[in-house]
């Protein structure tokens, strides 16, 4: 599904002069960047859609944390801190801290999967906003950008190993010298099998008490096997 919007402010009534005047410095950049603002306390529905739905499909979800936000977000935690949850790896949360960090933590540390928030600090002076307000462009282009990981796929476990099965087809007295193998015209046990031949030299798996002729068969097996080839 594409994205909806670049940026989905999320707000409450006390928040609507930042949001405004948020939604002014984005109007800027008017082609290079849409949004939209969705007050949070004022939703027609319990628990609606347009949250849901901005938060799995927008690059950046804008949380304007003022004092009512954060109560919103308390009496909602069961359902919000959830809906938060499915913004996607690929895109980002940007909290703007109209009271400071800590508030933020008190009302959200114990519910909320903070981790993969951004917080910014709006300051008190226009060049303050201006360089937040730079920052969120930045964030909104690396999201554009960033592809979803792959899941990655280890070698060793996503191809069948090798075992090779021996066992004596002729057993030799103390002193008797086996002939020539006829495919290698070596004393080895030969080993072939469509896809790789391998020697195996008899003389190091023979008993001190006897040799033996050995005769191998080889068997694809996703089981670990010691044999080094």
């Amino acid at each position: 599904m594409a994205k909806s919007d670049d940026i989905t402010i999320f707000m409450t009534s006390d928040g609507l002069e930042w949001g405004q005047f948020l939604a002014g410095q984005l109007d800027a950049f008017k082609g290079k960047v849409t949004y939209r603002t969705l007050q949070l306390d004022d939703m027609e529905y319990e628990n609606p859609t347009e949250v849901t739905h901005a938060c799995t499909n927008s690059l950046v979800v804008l949380l304007l944390a003022s004092p009512d936000t954060l109560n919103y977000m308390h009496e909602k935690a069961g359902w919000f801190s959830l809906t938060m949850q499915t913004v996607p790896a690929t895109s980002a949360v940007v909290v703007v801290t109209l009271m400071g960090k800590e508030d933020v933590d008190r009302y959200t540390a114990s519910t909320y999967d903070t981790s993969r928030w951004t917080y910014k600090d709006p300051g008190h002076r226009h060049e303050d906003v201006q360089q937040m307000v730079a920052d969120i462009l930045d964030i909104v282009d690396r999201c554009r950008h960033s592809k979803p990981k792959e899941p990655s796929i280890s070698r060793s476990s996503s191809r069948p190993k090798l075992c090779v099965k021996l066992f004596p087809s002729t057993v030799y007295e103390v002193g008797d010298v086996p002939p020539p193998h006829p495919a290698c015209g070596d004393p080895l046990t030969c080993v072939t099998s469509t896809s790789q031949t391998a020697l195996l030299p008899v003389h190091l798996l023979s008993s001190p008490l006897c040799q033996s002729r050995w005769s191998a068969s080889l068997c694809l097996s996703p089981s670990h096997t010691n044999t080094k080839y």
